[in-house]
């Protein structure tokens, strides 16, 4: 089978577990770094995001997309995440004979990562997984026809056994800083508890009892979980 993958690449992203896996079974994969549909700009991207919930190079992105496809012609489009590709684009895909798939990652609304013009073009699939089962009547309400749960697993490439070097933590939770999440760990550290947390957006707040990490490599993370007593992994970083 020949897919095209759309997602990010590097550190424990999705995207580059599910080639490593698909070329393993013995498919041909290309994938298409979703991080292109973002400007070089830092300011002009979060402009775009804040004032329209979008990549600030959507357009050139799905654009980009479709040559791929009309070029390669593969079987399958599978997506990750909150994909920056539009229903239009999808629509032309389809018509190529592709099936097109979304593998939602995260909850689409989220505050967080909510986007209108992701929530247009989901319907334009003709598969959804999603790792979450409270999301399944939302996809099928704004139109989506097949919706499947399909859980997280782990990457034996980046996550097996590693040595434990001390115990100098005792709490350790790896993820990004969701509201929720910031809600929990704020209340576990009240208990007196310290808490070591990894993942992006941590340094938002000011949580005290809190020791925030930064967002580490695959090596780093095995050797700081070998090390905690307690471990909570909740999200890819």
């Amino acid at each position: 089978m020949k897919l095209t993958l759309v997602g990010r690449t590097g550190l424990t992203h999705v995207g580059d577990s599910l080639r490593r896996a698909a070329q393993e079974c013995g498919h041909e994969v290309r994938l298409v770094d979703s991080a292109n549909a973002w400007g070089r700009s830092r300011a002009w991207n979060s402009v775009a995001f804040r004032l329209r919930r979008r990549p600030s190079r959507l357009a050139h992105f799905s654009a980009l997309v479709r040559e791929v496809c009309e070029r390669d012609r593969p079987d399958v489009l599978l997506t990750t995440g909150t994909a920056p590709l539009t229903g239009n684009c999808l629509s032309d895909l389809r018509e190529l004979g592709l099936t097109c798939i979304n593998y939602s990652t995260d909850d689409p609304w989220n505050r967080a990562h909510r986007a209108t013009w992701f929530l247009r073009a989901l319907p334009s699939y003709d598969l959804v997984f999603t790792t979450r089962r409270a999301n399944i009547a939302d996809f099928t309400r704004i139109g989506c026809h097949r919706v499947h749960y399909l859980p997280f697993a782990y990457d034996p490439k980046l996550f097996f056994p590693s040595e434990c070097q001390s115990k100098e933590i005792d709490v350790l939770f790896v993820g990004g800083a969701d509201r929720d999440r910031v809600a929990f760990v704020q209340e576990f550290a009240l208990s007196g508890q310290p808490i070591d947390v990894v993942g992006p957006y941590w340094k938002r707040y000011k949580l005290p009892g809190v020791r925030v990490l930064g967002q580490r490599t695959p090596d780093e993370l095995r050797r700081l979980t070998a090390s905690a007593k307690v471990k909570d992994r909740k999200s890819v970083v």
